[in-house]
């Protein structure tokens, strides 16, 4: 099916989700190469062609063939720094690193290599160490050891280049001869180095470097520097190697690993948890959310937990809110329910249970406060002491590591949970089990900040000879200042939106406003044409698709509403998502949806359509310059109750919801692999390009984005574009028609304010009010 498809459902649905939801080297160590690694011996730049031009200068012709000498050598020593800086959104974040690599045996089955390094994450320092030899390689940090089975190739590939310039890509080479050597300087750049970053999304801004080399024309030393963006990530990067290969390789001061090594698929492990953790310290603004299930057979008890942890600023200007609800139930429905609050604000520290009178603790400093929310966020992620093994998935957009704990952990974190019951069931029991005792942590790839992470636990214990389970998960989302949030207060934009404004009238006076919506905005929502806020201003009401606040108010406080919108939300067959789809698949929906924090004890039974929708909205938050909170519907229903304007709905947030999960499995498919297939950079452009067309308000422009072309369409996709469209268009814009004429009927002007999708093109509200005798104009802006 056709992009526009995946892009309605945002037209439609974006909002409710987040309301009702119960060459190969990197140059940065943080993202690992999606390219096949290849020797830095036999493929470093296969561009780069081994002569160069005999036109070109003498000092040019020396560094190509000084370069290729380099790229051949079976030995060597490298001194290497690395220095990134990068601006998300206000927040800046550093990481660098320096040390030395000693290869020796390049390109035999013997080779060995030694890397030590001294690594720094903003706040956070370790000393580093890898190895490489007997088929495999090794991790040592903060004391624990790791091993990941790998090709000599595939080491080498995650080392600083040997060779940092290729000639090929820069305009201008000025070379500097002296009697020690020749030293290039390149300039003007027309292409980033191979090992910098694989990515196509990669803008450069500027970029060059310098080689040295010496009186025997052999190259000692290079350097790279480089400005870019990617996705609106401010990056500066620069590098620095010297090679010696003069002095013989020594591997004595390797760290001897022993047995004792966690077994990992990727030797890049460890560096990434290492780099989540220095975000968290480095950030000012964090605002995380969790949800804990511990469920208890021999205590036949539920206890249910969720809560969030927000901070902002530091010193001074620091404020922090901390929140807990806890509920504790048996089998029979009992239980006990508390909550707390913990809140910072204008240097003071306050506490509250129950929604009682808060404490006022002002021994606290904003130091403190600052540590504990650090320490509630950390205590999620699993730690290099915890890890027995763990696997990474390295997606276009997300990095998805899954680890698996030690008994150490294990143990650890039931001790924990025996402290809750005052019970400790090892210690009574004839014997237990443990079944699960995992953790996983996600990490947007373009941002490199951490969106999830959670653990999960299963023990079984033998009491008396009857079995008893133990279970507990554990889900976080952490959203730290990404390129997607602004920060900074409103601006009136140089040029205001213009988006499309319909005066509806009848032969016997009757008046009706008639404006397009789309679900996400920025400052532009807020600075409209005086016609629309004039047209606003003079209506009687608003009528808006549902009222988003409205409805949210209402699943607090209504079970009913509750259950209706949990069976909409879930398969109420047992099934899971897994069961609706292949293998593969399931297995990247899981990891996508444990990115969005959304993950829960629950999640597994999540209707396909459902998660389309839960996806979409983390895709924009993580990703895209437009917000939810700023999309027009949004702020029309915040001035109408400013002004005490009633507000009608023409359909309900359960009835939205309802239509997702009437589409057919074969449907509900298709929009889930048409989303995947887009991945987060191709969907938010989308979103992108219809809201400047919505900003433009060209009419025609928009109905032709909007309209979907079923002329290469199999017969099975029209089958379920048919199924979609009847769905979401063709039966809705009836109904929204027929209460449209019911409010042009009516003593009253409303301002009729539904997504832009159901207002255009065929059989949308201004061809069926036309058809129906009334006079739509479109209002022109002067």
């Amino acid at each position: 099916m056709k992009r526009t498809s995946i892009v309605a459902i945002l037209l439609i649905l974006c909002l409710l989700m987040n309301l009702a939801a119960c060459d190969s080297q990197s140059a940065d160590p943080t993202v690992p190469s999606q390219n096949t690694a290849t020797s830095p011996t036999t493929a470093e730049d296969p561009t780069d062609p081994a002569e160069t031009e005999p036109s070109a200068p003498p000092a040019i012709v020396a560094y190509q063939a000084a370069r290729e000498a380099a790229r051949q050598l079976e030995n060597y020593i490298l001194t290497f720094s690395y220095d990134l800086t990068y601006q998300v959104g206000n927040q800046q974040y550093a990481q660098g690193s320096n040390g030395t690599v000693t290869v020796a045996s390049i390109g035999t089955e013997n080779m060995q290599a030694f890397i030590q390094e001294d690594i720094a994450y903003g706040a956070y320092e370790s000393e580093y160490y890898r190895s490489y030899m007997d088929g495999a390689g090794y991790c040592r940090v903060d004391n624990c050891n790791f091993i990941c089975q790998m090709t000599a190739e595939e080491f080498l590939a995650d080392t600083p280049p040997i060779t940092l310039l290729n000639a090929n890509n820069y305009a201008t080479i000025q070379a500097e001869t002296t009697e020690d050597g020749t030293t290039l300087t390149f300039s003007d750049a027309n292409a980033f180095e191979s090992w910098v970053d694989n990515r196509q999304l990669l803008t450069m801004v500027t970029a060059g470097g310098t080689a040295a080399m010496n009186a025997d024309n052999e190259l000692v030393e290079s350097t790279y520097y480089a400005e870019y963006n990617l996705d609106g990530i401010r990056y500066q990067l620069d590098v620095t190697v010297t090679i010696d290969t003069h002095s013989e390789p020594d591997f004595t001061a390797q760290p001897i690993y022993g047995d004792q090594c966690a077994g990992l698929n990727d030797l890049q492990i460890p560096r990434l948890l290492i780099q989540a953790v220095g975000s968290i310290f480095t950030t000012q603004d964090m605002t995380s959310t969790y949800v804990d299930t511990l469920y208890s057979e021999a205590f036949s008890t539920i206890r249910s937990q969720s809560g969030s942890c927000d901070i902002f600023g530091s010193g001074e200007n620091l404020s922090a809110l901390v929140t807990s609800n806890v509920s504790v139930t048996d089998y029979t429905g009992t239980g006990l329910a508390n909550s707390q609050m913990i809140s910072f604000a204008d240097g003071l520290y306050s506490y509250s249970t129950n929604d009682g009178e808060p404490t006022i603790n002002e021994a606290i400093t904003a130091e403190d406060m600052r540590i504990y929310c650090e320490d509630t966020i950390l205590s999620v992620l699993f730690t290099l002491q915890a890890i027995q093994s763990a696997e990474m998935t390295v997606s276009d957009d997300f990095i998805y590591i899954k680890f698996t704990g030690n008994s150490q952990f294990a143990d650890s974190l039931c001790a924990g949970i025996y402290e809750l019951f005052a019970f400790n069931l090892d210690t009574y029991s004839n014997s237990y089990e443990t079944h699960e005792n995992s953790g996983y942590l996600t990490l947007n790839r373009h941002t490199k900040q951490p969106t999830a992470a959670g653990m999960s636990l299963e023990r079984v214990h033998d009491i008396g000879g009857v079995t008893y389970r133990l279970t507990y998960q554990l889900d976080q989302a952490m959203s730290l200042p990404s390129a997607t949030v602004e920060t900074a207060p409103e601006e009136t934009p140089e040029e205001p939106a213009t988006p499309l404004l319909y005066l509806v009238t009848g032969e016997n006076g009757e008046k009706m406003w008639l404006f397009g919506t789309i679900h996400v905005g920025d400052a532009l929502t807020g600075y409209l044409p005086e016609s629309v806020t004039e047209a606003f201003m003079s209506a009687d009401a608003l009528a808006v698709e549902f009222d988003v606040l409205a409805f949210n108010e209402s699943l607090l406080t209504d079970p009913s509403l509750q259950q209706s919108v949990s069976n909409a939300f879930y398969y109420t067959d047992g099934s899971t998502f897994a069961d609706h789809m292949d293998t593969q698949t399931a297995q990247m929906v899981e990891m996508l949806l444990k990115a969005t924090g959304q993950y829960s004890v629950n999640a597994p039974y999540t209707r396909v359509a459902i998660l389309c929708s839960l996806l979409e909205n983390f895709y924009l938050e993580q990703h895209s310059d437009l917000q939810t909170e700023k999309a027009m519907k949004n702020r029309l229903l915040a001035w109408a109750k400013e002004q005490h304007k009633p507000i009608y709905e023409v359909e309900t947030g359960l009835k939205q919801l309802e239509v997702l999960a009437g589409f057919s499995d074969d449907l509900q498919l298709q929009l889930l692999q048409d989303l995947l297939e887009q991945g987060m950079v191709g969907y938010c452009q989308d979103v992108q390009d219809l809201y400047e067309l919505w900003c433009a308000g060209d009419e025609e422009a928009l109905s032709q984005y909007l309209a979907t072309d079923t002329s290469d369409m199999t017969n099975e996709e029209l089958t379920l574009w048919n199924e979609y469209k009847k769905a979401m268009y063709t039966n809705r814009n009836k109904n929204m028609a027929k209460i449209a004429k019911q409010y042009l009927q009516s003593d009253e002007t409303v301002f009729y304010a539904v997504g832009i999708a159901h207002i255009l093109g065929e059989n949308g509200l201004i061809e069926r009010l036309q058809d129906a005798g009334y006079t739509v104009e479109q209002v022109i802006y002067e």
